[in-house]
């Protein structure tokens, strides 16, 4: 009788935390784009990427440079209608808002581009790491002297370790 409650209450459990992260994460998956509505590229992304697909699809997961570079030019092999630099601007869009970046092996300008970092606190933390060795989380990161860590720290889900 005891392992009959005991499961049930750890399948409760389980369907209780089910339930909260999937209600946790659906606000998340509505908004991003609401708050990104100053983003001088959003209505391109928008206007290219929504002609096939809802937009938000696009979004649900950071990537790396690479990776988003990938999903572009898929898209355009599938058909993806814009100028060039219409899809430049969507590439920055996406990595300055749903980029991934490996901090121990991206150059400056990817790591700048992603943490929305000027160019001189990216080149210090790759002299940094050329210098230390690899970084072993953010608080190692922010270490690195001069660098703007209030904008590094608003920006930690973007960073891989």
């Amino acid at each position: 009788m005891s392992r009959v409650i005991l499961l049930a209450a750890v399948l409760c459990v389980t369907s209780v935390s089910v339930v909260m992260r999937a209600t946790a994460s659906a606000p998340a998956r509505q908004g991003p784009l609401q708050i990104l509505k100053d983003d001088p590229d959003l209505p391109t992304f928008e206007r290219v990427c929504s002609d096939c697909h809802d937009a938000q699809r696009i979004i649900g997961a950071r990537r790396t440079q690479v990776e988003w570079e990938d999903i572009i030019n898929k898209m355009i092999d599938k058909g993806a209608t814009g100028s060039e630099t219409d899809f430049e601007n969507i590439f920055k869009f996406v990595l300055r808002n749903f980029g991934r970046v490996a901090i121990n092996r991206a150059p400056g300008q990817e790591i700048a581009l992603v943490l929305s970092l000027e160019a001189k606190d990216a080149d210090a933390i790759v002299a940094y790491r050329k210098v230390h060795g690899d970084f072993v989380n953010l608080d190692a990161l922010i270490q690195v002297p001069g660098i703007d860590t209030k904008t590094i720290t608003a920006h930690k889900d973007a960073l891989v370790f």
